[in-house]
């Protein structure tokens, strides 16, 4: 009889999972932590039958593979956040076209997060942030902005 590590985790569902670091796709799932415990020792058991020898050795001459199980604390990225086009943030905040082209090209607007064939996209939820924020100016030119004849922008002093 050799032993091995074995790790078990009990997901927010209640069903624990264990798995043995040393025996290769040796996993197992149980209702309770004694059920997932018996199978994982039936799973790795079958794999052993069927280990190459050089294997096998390697698991009886060795020592026990020490497991150590800590919790971290990581930062999930939020997938199902939608991406917008500049066409859509037009929609949305019920401004221009050339508006949302402008606030592009601004520092304080969120930088976009990909490209597709529509051109950039924005993560909508940054997109409304920095609309709540207040930072927007209305969709049209400002008062010191007039339209020469040609239709390049003048600026008024």
């Amino acid at each position: 009889m050799t032993r091995v590590g074995a790790l078990f985790e009990r997901t927010p569902e209640g069903i624990w999972v264990g798995t043995c670091p040393s025996v290769a796709g040796a996993f197992a799932q149980g209702r309770s932590i004694a059920e997932c415990r018996r199978k994982l020792r039936a799973a790795i058991h079958s794999l052993l039958e069927v280990a190459p020898a050089g294997d096998l050795e390697d698991l009886v001459d060795g020592e026990a593979t020490t497991v150590r199980a800590e919790l971290l604390d990581v930062v999930v990225p939020d997938r199902h956040d939608e991406l917008i086009t500049q066409a859509e943030i037009s929609r949305t905040a019920q401004v221009t076209r050339q508006a949302v082209h402008r606030w592009v090209k601004r520092s304080d607007f969120p930088s976009s997060v990909e490209h597709s064939t529509a051109g950039p996209l924005w993560r909508k939820s940054d997109v409304l942030r920095w609309l709540a924020s207040g930072r927007r100016t209305a969709g049209r030119p400002s008062i010191r902005e007039s339209w020469s004849p040609t239709g390049s922008p003048e600026r008024r002093p």
